[in-house]
């Protein structure tokens, strides 16, 4: 939606005015969670979730509207998108948590041994050598180290 043709975003309708208010009303109560969790269909939008009917009168606008789109994911619940970038280098959500979190349950790190700088994967406190993950069973990258990856020295 442009204003006039100029390429540029029209302000927002009455009706992008009225869920956005009702929306950022409903998160400062409940948080974002929930929210996400109906904008991505993984739970239903209805009284049991919702009970206030202007509000999930505003996530269904929100749903069919690009102008309110952008707003959710930019604004709204802001998308980390460095984050999500991490995360993408790694074979599951597990994997990456264990190389990425700075607690982990299991931490996996990476070593690399050699004049070729042969990449060894290793897990737990012993630092044993895995060739697969853990909780995914994927054979794990000898030839690159996700950037994120804790390095052994």
């Amino acid at each position: 939606m442009t204003a006039g043709g100029s390429g540029h975003p029209s302000p927002p309708d009455s009706h992008c005015t009225a869920a956005r208010g009702h929306l950022l009303a409903a998160r400062a109560q409940e948080g974002t969670g929930i929210f996400e969790l109906a904008f991505e269909d993984c739970i239903e939008i209805d009284e049991d979730a919702f009970p206030d009917p202007r509000v999930r009168a505003a996530i269904h606008h929100v749903q069919g509207c690009a102008a309110c789109g952008r707003w959710r994911s930019t604004e709204f619940a802001p998308l980390d998108v460095a984050y999500l970038a991490r995360a993408r280098q790694y074979c599951c959500q597990a994997m990456f948590r264990a190389a990425d979190d700075p607690a982990p349950p299991l931490v996996v790190s990476v070593e690399r041994l050699g004049p070729e700088q042969l990449v060894y994967w290793l897990a737990g406190p012993e630092l044993a050598c895995i060739d697969f993950c853990p909780w995914c069973g994927t054979r794990l990258p000898r030839e690159r180290v996700p950037d994120s990856a804790r390095v052994v020295d």
